[in-house]
């Protein structure tokens, strides 16, 4: 009996795409699968990179941490080691645009997850974000007293 309801449902995980994707139409009593549905939905996958004398170096997780005075690993805080959604990364940016200091050039390559839309690229890491007015970070960097 156990083989049998472990082969139903198996056979519902695996074939319940199937009716969507060959008639186009979804059957309600099959869920067909979809990559973010809920958890997961704020995750971004980020990429920064410095620019110095034309060459792009990608900073690490332990090198964003470094350059911030944060601790690294395990032990680092939820928030420092998960980017959760696009405006979480460009406040990042703006604190490493300002601990690199003036002139410094910093791109971002970054996307998010969407449960309509799949994957969403809201920067593509071709505008530098230490530059002056960039809006991404200018709006997320503290006021200055």
């Amino acid at each position: 009996m156990a083989r049998r309801i472990a082969g139903v449902a198996l056979l519902c995980i695996v074939g319940a795409p199937i009716p969507h994707q060959v008639f186009g139409q979804p059957i309600p009593l099959l869920q067909s699968w979809r990559m973010f549905h809920g958890t997961g939905d704020d995750l971004c996958q980020v990429r920064f990179e410095q620019v110095e004398g034309g060459q792009r170096r990608a900073l690490s997780q332990a090198q964003r941490l470094e350059l911030l005075g944060r601790i690294e690993g395990r032990s680092a805080r939820m928030s420092d080691r998960r980017i959760a959604r696009a405006e979480g990364a460009w406040a990042l940016g703006g604190l490493l645009c300002d601990t690199l200091g003036p002139g410094a050039d910093l791109r971002l390559t970054m996307r998010c997850g969407d449960g309509e839309r799949g994957w969403t690229e809201p920067d593509d890491g071709t505008v530098n974000l230490c530059a002056p007015g960039h809006p991404a970070t200018d709006r997320h960097r503290p006021e200055s007293p």
